[in-house]
């Protein structure tokens, strides 16, 4: 069974979304975001969404049977390590600013957490490396808890690279202060089972 998670987007709102580990049937619309957002090649939106769900651990946003967002990741290193990547993420242009990737987030973070438990391991590291010159990603890190800490010359071919880092709260060894919690009014809470989904948008 694919674990599942209920967003609701605001208190005032009934917008609610299902967030949920990516699986084939998803394929199609994981293309469709990519040509709608990133660029109208259909070449490299399948090879996107080939490695969305056959490479990585790819969350999705469904709203309307539509992938609306994402967030990749895989671990790094040894398991013993508990060390993952956020390799990459993305919210479709008018699902924006509505708590969408901080959700992503918080769930790849009570993923990885379930993953290393079932194999004895502890989840203690996350890194992620973004173009230097993406102010909306580095205000958007920021304020899921991540921190700067260094920058790679001409990693990418347009742009520096910065790399950013978290400490997962309770689970390292060192110093754990770089990390906050994922606070705020948009509750990520678990499916219950039978529970059906309204993916319903009316404003209250």
């Amino acid at each position: 069974m694919v674990p599942t998670w209920i967003y609701r987007a605001g208190l005032c709102t009934s917008t609610v979304f299902e967030i949920r580990e990516a699986i084939e049937t998803d394929r199609a619309s994981l293309v469709q975001m990519y040509l709608q957002d990133v660029e109208k090649d259909e070449k490299r939106a399948g090879a996107f969404a080939d490695n969305l769900l056959n490479r990585m651990n790819t969350i999705v946003c469904i709203q309307d049977s539509r992938v609306i967002g994402s967030l990749s990741w895989d671990i790094r290193g040894g398991v013993e390590d508990g060390v993952i990547e956020l390799v990459g993420m993305g919210v479709t242009q008018e699902h924006r600013r509505r708590g969408i990737g901080r959700a992503l987030v918080e769930a790849m973070r009570e993923t990885a957490t379930e993953r290393f438990a079932a194999g004895g391991q502890h989840f203690r590291f996350i890194y992620l490396f973004m173009e230097r010159g993406n102010q909306m990603a580095r205000r958007f890190y920021r304020s899921v808890g991540f921190m700067e800490v260094c920058m790679i010359p001409s990693m990418y071919p347009h742009d520096d690279a910065c790399m950013w880092t978290q400490s997962v709260t309770g689970n390292c060894s060192g110093d754990c202060s770089t990390n906050q919690p994922l606070t705020g009014h948009h509750p990520l809470r678990r499916k219950g089972k039978g529970e059906r989904t309204s993916l319903s948008q009316q404003q209250t």
